[in-house]
């Protein structure tokens, strides 16, 4: 009987170390993806990203603005897609103003 209340204990250490583990691993999976997200550039009150630089990276690529703001997407290039994915998600949402419309970009942008 003794025995088999040892087994049991050491079936539940085992147990709860390998959750442990699996909560370590996905805990710094997160932190890391976390870190490699570019943070967007925020304006001199710092609350708000600031849209002029949000926009400079798009507005390099040749047509890029325009696409974006009138939503053709059929003008939107390989180049112009690389630069929304490029730009932080909160700059995102400054420049087009929508959460569907930031939506609708990136998906467009996955399927060229």
């Amino acid at each position: 009987m003794e025995q088999q209340k040892r087994m049991v204990l050491m079936a539940a250490l085992v147990a709860a170390l390998l959750m442990l583990s699996a909560f370590v691993t996905a805990t710094n999976e997160l932190e890391s993806k976390k870190a490699a997200s570019a943070p967007s550039p925020l304006s001199e009150e710092s609350i708000l990203p600031d849209p002029a630089k949000c926009w400079e990276d798009l507005k390099s690529v040749p047509g890029c603005a325009e696409a974006i703001m009138h939503l053709k997407l059929r003008q939107l290039s390989k180049e112009c897609c690389n630069a929304i994915v490029g730009i932080a998600d909160d700059c995102l949402g400054v420049i087009t103003g929508s959460f569907f419309t930031k939506l609708i970009l990136k998906a467009a942008c996955k399927i060229l």
